[in-house]
């Protein structure tokens, strides 16, 4: 007899790789991120911030409206899927006595993250370009680890609030440029410059 009884995470999971893979179908442009982070979280009472407030350049996939396809004044409202994998290092500066007696600093924590989201999106066309506001909720998948033997896969709830402004430098070529704010965990905030290329029709 088939056991029904999944563990979340297995749940959590394949729901994740569907968003994934509908979410994928839906995406018509590609863009190179510079972000600036801020966050702290507490793990095990102990509280981190991440490491590296300014992260090299990442690369993503995303949907956009591109402005040809509405009028110069516009505005609508769409339900969409997002999928999301990013990596952060936590540092902290408090400490605890080892075995031998001495403060130790706690040791760094590395998180990778995959989430996914449904979001409602308010995305208005304008003259000087477009702004989209989006709220979104769904799920993460993180995998916690240390080099003192920390190692451990989580889920979590979590929800995101994005407000962006868009440029069309050419037919193909934009810019996406706002804040973020994720609340899973803990609180993340985040700022975004994006570069991007529109491939769909136009």
């Amino acid at each position: 007899m088939l056991n029904m009884a999944l563990h979340p995470l297995t749940v959590l999971t394949y729901a994740l790789l569907i968003l994934l893979n509908v979410a994928c179908s839906l995406m018509n442009s590609g863009t190179a991120n510079l972000k600036y982070t801020d966050t702290e979280a507490k793990f095990n009472g102990v509280r981190y911030e991440n490491e590296e407030k300014l992260k090299d350049v990442s690369f993503s996939v995303k949907s956009i409206q591109h402005p040809r396809r509405y009028r110069l004044w516009d505005i609508n409202f769409r339900i969409s899927p997002s999928v999301h994998l990013d990596n952060t290092t936590f540092v902290t500066n408090e400490t605890f006595t080892n075995s031998e007696g001495e403060q130790e600093v706690y040791p760094k924590l590395h998180m990778t993250r995959f989430m996914g989201f449904g979001n409602f999106k308010i995305n208005i066309h304008s003259p000087v370009g477009g702004f989209v506001l989006a709220a979104g909720f769904g799920g993460s998948i993180y995998k916690l680890t240390d080099n003192a033997g920390l190692d451990t896969t989580k889920t979590r709830e979590v929800r995101k609030l994005d407000f962006a402004y868009v440029a069309f430098l050419s037919r193909r070529i934009f810019v996406y440029i706002g804040p973020r704010y994720i609340l899973d965990a803990y609180e993340q905030y985040i700022f975004a410059v994006r570069l991007g290329v529109y491939w769909d029709r136009i």
